[in-house]
């Protein structure tokens, strides 16, 4: 079968009122086998589930997919791994490269895969909580690179911290990469005449411009629904439609890429799941566009 993100949503879509009641994505077992290349069985590693890769295919697959469950209507903070648009193959762990190898899979230590995240929070309601379900591309959060992040972060708390005396790391970087940086943080320090060590660990949450799941900024991630959301790039149409039913009369909407693969995804899952959706673009707040696709959990 082929495997893509975009099967892997239609594979979602057909068990998609279980989400509402799973508190702990990592050991949720309904993901579909035939799609996944290998799991990481590991909690808190990066990432929890990697799709087979198939290079005669378009697309060919093999996206890198994060887990995050929340008891509230918040995305949960992404500890010591920086949300991203994309990964090196390079960047997995031993173990689960080994798992992917074991599995049949073939790939080079510097291949790049696209990453999304599966999101699922919850709102305690009555007569029953609410809960949301999104199926991201990092590129929401990942807006600008990390490298940049770093520095323009460690820039504000030393300026913070030394009166007006301004200090620019850029110079003091400027030959390090984004990982060169992060591991000057994560070593531990031996601090002379203390009983205790020190080691600075960068934790990274979702700003307000990026968290989907807050309903005032994201008011079309909408309760007790799925929503599959992903970059448009930029050659193509940059319009932003509102929501509109799966064979709305829209040519725009139709000619976009994800529209097409979805479209082939749901042929070869369910054709009917296509009457369950609606489809439309929406604008990312730091001026990105993204189309979206969603259905109701219900």
């Amino acid at each position: 079968m082929k495997s893509s993100i975009y099967h892997f949503f239609a594979e979602l879509l057909t068990y998609r009122g279980h989400l509402t009641q799973q508190k702990n994505l990592e050991a949720y077992e309904k993901f579909p086998d035939s799609l996944i290349a290998a799991r990481s069985f590991k909690s808190g590693s990066f990432p929890d589930l990697v799709l087979r890769y198939d290079s005669n295919e378009d697309p060919s697959g093999g996206e890198l997919i994060e887990l995050k469950t929340s008891k509230q209507f918040t995305i949960p903070s992404f500890n010591s791994t920086p949300p991203s648009a994309q990964k090196r193959m390079a960047s997995l762990s031993k173990t689960l490269r080994k798992r992917l190898r074991d599995n049949g899979e073939s790939f080079e230590i510097n291949d790049l895969r696209d990453v999304y995240y599966l999101l699922v929070g919850r709102k305690d309601a009555k007569p029953a909580p609410l809960t949301k379900v999104c199926l991201v591309h990092g590129s929401f959060f990942e807006t600008l690179p990390l490298r940049d992040v770093l520095i323009r972060a460690g820039t504000e708390v030393l300026g913070r911290t030394s009166g007006s005396m301004k200090i620019d790391l850029q110079d003091i970087f400027k030959d390090e990469s984004a990982e060169e940086i992060k591991a000057r943080f994560a070593e531990t320090r031996t601090v002379i005449g203390s009983g205790t060590k020190v080691r600075f660990r960068v934790m990274f949450e979702a700003s307000e411009d990026a968290d989907l799941m807050k309903e005032t900024r994201f008011p079309l991630i909408v309760s007790d629904s799925i929503s599959f959301l992903t970059k448009l790039d930029i050659q193509q149409n940059d319009a932003e439609f509102p929501l509109m039913d799966w064979d709305a009369d829209n040519n725009e909407i139709r000619n976009l890429r994800p529209y097409m693969h979805l479209a082939n995804a749901l042929d070869d899952v369910d054709p009917t799941l296509k009457g369950t959706l609606r489809i439309g673009t929406m604008r990312h707040p730091l001026n990105e566009l993204y189309f979206v696709a969603q259905a109701s959990l219900t």
